[in-house]
């Protein structure tokens, strides 16, 4: 278990501020006329369960403290759900928030990333309110907004004790504390991966609790399982969660799989980096990097194509066939992404 500093005892204070309008665009006033009076809470693209589950419960959780009295506040999406957020919104009898696909002219509060290539298309032509979330920090905006980062498991952790701390005894529905606990289950992989703290553990026992769910491992496993259900060919979902990043001026994307099997996966390997030479050869992307996570082994199964030395570098590791077995590493966040950012800044110095 991770250890991490016990935050009640500072008196944190968050007060929203209404920022003065920007210049005048060219009909402005007519393009978001329609827009003026609601704030989307958005995750990133490619939207797993802690992006969608965040979201849902941040927006919920916003309209109950009436932040901003005279807008609604919605959850939305940047893409398609996986089976994995399909299978929690329908446990918990949850429509599936709609999808936003341009952020032009609208107000924004960005879930889960903070990176804008991972964030809605036109991102730069929107106002963005405030960021949550539990990722690294890789923003830049030009104007004071309310930023809020912890070094958790999951947003939805964040969240989570947003309703469970507050002194005005907000109403938690069972909906509502089960997406919530489903996205924390999700992005600690039931507790096994790195990231996990206390917190985490804490947050998810007692909104089970809400959620009628009495044991947190058995429903655990049962959202992983739904990762590979329902498709014959994987190259269809492996890539659900894929992100972006921008490493020392380089472009490098990791996709993430967590699976109760990896026999399935295994069976699929030669399809996967056929995949995987296309992205390669389609986008300008310098490495790409695919999890294959083993929740009941502790560690990924690595496939990568493009320029892997420096992947071989921060692991130690040669690939075979452009593919290793790395033992404990299940964050993508937290276990791959530093040392390989550390590999490619060095090679810049």
């Amino acid at each position: 278990m991770v250890y991490t500093r016990d935050l009640k005892s500072l008196d944190l204070r968050v007060v929203w501020v209404r920022l003065p309008p920007r210049a005048p665009v060219r009909n402005r006033h007519v393009m978001i006329n329609e827009e003026e009076n609601k704030i989307y809470v958005i995750g990133h693209k490619k939207p797993d369960l802690d992006s969608v589950g965040a979201a849902i419960g941040y927006a919920d959780y916003l309209t109950q403290k009436n932040t901003f009295a005279d807008e609604s506040v919605i959850a939305v999406r940047a893409g398609d759900v996986n089976n994995e957020t399909k299978f929690a919104l329908e446990y918990f009898n949850v429509d599936t928030p709609e999808l936003l696909t341009s952020a032009a002219n609208k107000k924004l509060i960005l879930l889960d990333h903070n990176e804008r290539s991972q964030s809605v298309d036109d991102i730069e032509k929107a106002e963005v309110l405030g960021v949550l979330g539990h990722h690294k920090i890789n923003f830049d905006y030009p104007h004071p907004i309310f930023f809020l980062t912890e070094p958790v498991g999951s947003t939805a952790t964040i969240v989570g004790r947003k309703f469970l701390d507050d002194k005005d005894n907000l109403s938690l529905s069972k909906s509502t504390a089960g997406l919530l606990l489903s996205a924390i289950l999700s992005d600690t992989v039931i507790f096994r991966s790195s990231t996990t703290t206390a917190k985490d553990v804490l947050t998810a026992e007692q909104l089970a609790k809400i959620a009628d769910i009495l044991s947190l491992e058995v429903f655990g496993y049962e959202l992983k399982k739904m990762a590979t259900i329902g498709s014959q060919n994987l190259v269809e979902v492996v890539f659900n969660d894929f992100k972006d990043f921008d490493m020392a001026g380089k472009k490098v994307g990791v996709a993430q799989m967590e699976m109760v099997d990896l026999a399935d996966a295994r069976s699929q390997i030669d399809l996967i980096k056929q995949e995987l030479q296309k992205m390669l050869g389609a986008s300008n992307y310098d490495l790409l990097v695919l999890m294959l996570t083993d929740i009941m082994k502790v560690g990924s199964e690595i496939v990568a194509a493009g320029e892997t030395t420096r992947l071989e570098k921060a692991f130690g590791k040669n690939l075979v066939n452009n593919s290793c077995y790395l033992d404990g590493v299940m964050s993508r966040k937290k276990d791959l992404i530093p040392p390989l950012l550390e590999c490619y800044k060095a090679d810049l110095k």
